[in-house]
């Protein structure tokens, strides 16, 4: 006699499932994802920070030995695609520009408190470096700014906020004993500190002369009234 047969049963196989294929179990999936969003998120992040870095910055400021201080500007874009044609710096009170180096084609033009530099246009995307040869005077510690305007050959941006966390922030550097300028040595009477010049020199002066008038002043009463007991 023969036995009916029994379907052989197995684990449900779900609709779609590919046969040797094995699907991750849905909290590996929300990890998956997760870990995906979390790549997209560090991905945005480099390149905002890379963005917010589309400035023009104060790159270094070395100390020459003979009290001067390079300053060396730098920027490595336009102004939305732009090529850049002209960078104006505003030189801040203890800054006193003494020379420029600039890229081949440019120029430099030095006013009272500014230093402007125009020339062949730079490219989007491609790094220039302008030097300032400056004497600086101030306080060890002490902030400087440099209002930077970036003209290009279709618009500009002013780069003039002296809050660090602003959208545009000026090129600055703060100072050490070796930027600062030795400040200059005060001038030495021939006569000596004991002969005394200006409003103290003056002040002497004038003591002394007072002192033989009166004596003079003395001896004349002295003689007058001698003179007037023998008569």
């Amino acid at each position: 006699m023969t036995r009916p047969t029994r379907p052989i049963t197995g684990p449900a196989v779900r609709r779609g499932a590919v046969p040797g294929h094995r699907t991750a179990p849905p909290r590996r999936r929300h990890g998956a994802r997760a870990a995906a969003a979390l790549g997209l998120a560090a991905l945005l992040t480099v390149t905002g920070a890379r963005g917010a870095v589309a400035h023009v910055l104060l790159e270094t400021a070395t100390p020459n030995g003979d009290g001067t201080t390079t300053l060396t500007f730098s920027f490595e874009h336009g102004c939305d695609g732009a090529p850049t044609t002209g960078l104006d710096v505003m030189l801040p009170a203890g800054v006193e520009a003494v020379s420029t180096v600039q890229p081949e084609g440019w120029a430099a033009e030095e006013e009272p408190g500014v230093v402007r530099w125009e020339g062949t246009p730079v490219a989007d995307g491609t790094a220039a470096r302008f030097e300032l040869v400056a004497r600086v005077t101030g306080t060890a510690g002490q902030a400087f700014w440099f209002p930077t305007t970036q003209t290009c050959t279709e618009g500009s941006y002013e780069w003039v906020d002296t809050d660090p966390a602003g959208a545009h922030p000026a090129p600055s550097f703060v100072a050490t004993t070796a930027t600062l300028a030795a400040p200059a040595a005060q001038p030495v009477s021939p006569g000596g500190a004991g002969t005394g010049s200006g409003p103290a020199g003056a002040s002497l002066a004038q003591t002394l002369a007072a002192v033989a008038a009166a004596s003079l002043a003395a001896a004349a009463a002295g003689t007058w009234y001698l003179a007037r007991r023998r008569h």
